[in-house]
Order: structure tokens, then sequence, then C-alpha cells
């Protein structure tokens, strides 16, 4: 017997809102928050420590995690609002893990003036993210659409899906490595 990989989603889009974006949000935050780890390790921490890294840092980075997801998903409503909220606080679980004296309201302000020295070149970024996201949900449609099943399309999906995460993770955490050097003038 196959397992099914039937969402309970499609069929209810209140739960992708209410359960699949907050779950799929908190996961990207700690994903981001391991990549950046590992980066300012110099690429010599192994997986392990960078994710007792976060675990240490767990509760701000959910309650920040919480704060910018929900921000987003309100921003959702109009498309504008999310990609400044995506923009500014990108770099918060890379603030929570660098600076560990910062409370989560400090976090989110240090992200904001952070995206500020390169709004341009950050909100562009953002707009990649988001676009790559929307057509993240198109690329399964159109695998199934190919007869391959749910299942194979499944699995392909979820191998490009981590393949861009890391590219888009690494990328967030050099940013933040480059900003937070920079003077506060915009870059």
């Amino acid at each position: 017997m196959l397992i099914s990989f039937t969402r309970p989603y499609d069929y209810l889009p209140w739960v992708n809102m209410l359960v699949v974006f907050p779950l799929t949000w908190l996961l990207t935050v700690i994903s981001t928050a391991a990549t950046f780890a590992f980066f300012r390790s110099q690429g010599q921490a192994s997986f392990t420590s960078c994710f007792k890294q976060v675990a240490l840092r767990i509760q701000p980075l959910m309650l920040t995690g919480l704060i910018t997801g929900v921000a987003v998903a309100l921003g959702l409503l109009i498309i504008l609002p999310a990609i400044y909220f995506v923009a500014i606080y990108l770099f918060v679980p890379c603030v929570v893990l660098a600076r560990p004296q910062m409370n989560v309201f400090e976090a989110l302000a240090h992200s904001t003036r952070l995206t500020r020295k390169a709004i341009w070149s950050v909100l562009a970024f953002a707009v990649v993210v988001i676009v790559w996201g929307l057509l993240m949900g198109q690329v399964e449609s159109a695998l199934e659409a190919q007869g391959l099943g749910q299942e194979v399309s499944y699995l392909i999906k979820a191998v490009i899906a981590l393949s861009l995460s890391a590219w888009v993770n690494s990328i967030i955490s050099l940013l933040y490595f480059r900003l937070d050097a920079a003077p506060d003038k915009a870059l």
C-alpha cells in the first residue's frame, strides 16, 4: 500500500493559513538561524553544533518568528506589505543568534536598521524569495500534470525546495555579515 500524499490544505484553504504557513515559517526561521551559525563559524561547525546553537536561542527565535510570520501573513492580504515585512525582518534569525543580549523587540528593530542600509537590494531579494515561494506551488502542480504522481512530484519538489532554501539562507547570512559590519549610512 502506498502512502497517500494528499494534503488537507488542498481542500481546506484555512488549514493552509492556520497550520501549514506557520509551521513552514517557523521551520524557515530555524533553518536560517542554523545556516547563519554555520557561516559564523566560517564553515568549521558541524551540523549538530549549528543546531545546538539554535536550540540555545529557540525561545526568542520562535517568538520573533511568530511576530514576523503574523506581520507577513497579514501583509499577504495586500502584496506590498508582505514584501516589506519579509525584507525588514529578513535578518531576525541572524540577529537573535549574533546578539543574544538583545530582547525580541530589539532584534526586530536591529533587523530593520540593517535592511535600511541597503533597502533596494534587500527588497529585490525579498521579491525574488516571495516569487520563488509562489512558483514552488506551481512546480508540484506541473509535475503532477506530467503524470508523475503525487509521490514523485512531492519528492522532486522537496529536493528543489531544500536546494533553493540552502541558497536563500546562505545569501541572508552573507548579507547580514556585510550589513552588520557596514556603517549606518546606506550602502
